[in-house]
């Protein structure tokens, strides 16, 4: 993070350096034109006031404009800076998909903040292309989500597209890349953590891992009794793939009546683990006795 900042700073320090030498030409060439006026020529000295008179008026405005253009960007760069620092987020899956003609390139992030704003969401994306482009990207996705646990689904949050013509489809052009956005209904709205059977989601989480462990444990053991491969198990009894479905139910529903929840509630929180794509438990390991 900190090596970020220092290539900012960098950057900015930069643009000042940019702007300063524009303004010093600036103001340099219209007293050279002054000079040339009293000295070059051989107008009387009326019309030679005038035109003294309208250079410095329009070294005024130019100076005044460009002062409130410079207050403008720096007023707009720490905005964006104000964003960012406030701004808890994490990428957490960077892919590369690059092609033959284009190099592309798909970013998951995970934003903490909620609300989380549009604002947000640009001041990310425009610091992510930043760092792409020093890469020579031609095209950028980054898919914005408020949970690690659905990163393997549909964004939740917003889409980012950078590419050429805002087209993804365009990424071989290589050129006259646009950022261009996709917000959910979540954008800009505080979400509020729903309770179902008088449980959080927080609580409905775990419980969810509670019947996914018992489900891997139910399976896993099963394995002992009637799996292929597993006949140096002292608990191997036969190959038979329908018993080994039953005990494995039964184990299952063993485990399960150590939760102590509602079968109707267990299978809808299941149900909902599953849709939300809800962050799943360690699988444990197929047993030594089997091969």
């Amino acid at each position: 993070m900190q090596e970020e900042q220092k290539q900012e700073q960098v950057k900015h320090k930069k643009w000042y350096k940019k702007w300063w030498g524009i303004l010093i030409i600036l103001i340099f060439l219209p007293f050279v034109a002054i000079w040339y006026i009293w000295k070059k020529t051989n107008w009387n000295k009326f019309v030679k006031i005038i035109l003294t008179i309208l250079i410095l008026f329009f070294v005024m405005i130019v100076l005044l404009d460009s002062n409130n253009e410079t207050s403008e960007l720096k007023s707009e760069q720490t905005e964006k800076e104000d964003i960012l620092n406030t701004t808890n987020y994490e990428i957490v899956e960077e892919e590369d998909i690059s092609h033959a003609l284009a190099k592309r390139y798909r970013v998951r992030v995970v934003v903490n903040n909620n609300p989380t704003t549009k604002n947000q969401i640009k001041a990310i994306s425009e610091k992510i292309v930043n760092d792409y482009e020093a890469k020579n990207a031609d095209a950028l996705a980054i898919f914005f989500y408020f949970d690690k646990g659905q990163i393997d689904g549909a964004y939740t949050l917003a889409k980012a597209e950078w590419a050429p013509n805002g087209d993804w489809s365009q990424a071989d052009i290589g050129k006259d890349q646009k950022l261009t956005y996709e917000f959910t209904d979540f954008i800009d709205k505080e979400r509020i953590e729903e309770n179902l059977f008088g449980l959080s989601e927080e609580q409905r989480k775990e419980i969810f891992k509670e019947i996914v462990k018992c489900e891997d444990l139910g399976y896993k053991e099963a394995m002992r009794y009637y799996h292929i491969g597993c006949e140096a198990c002292p608990e191997f009894i036969e190959v038979d793939m329908y018993k080994e479905i039953d005990k494995e139910r039964e184990l299952a529903n063993d485990c399960k009546k150590k939760i102590d929840i509602d079968k109707e509630i267990m299978s809808k929180i299941s149900t909902e683990g599953v849709v939300k794509i809800w962050t799943m438990p360690k699988s444990p390991s197929v047993p030594d006795c089997c091969k």
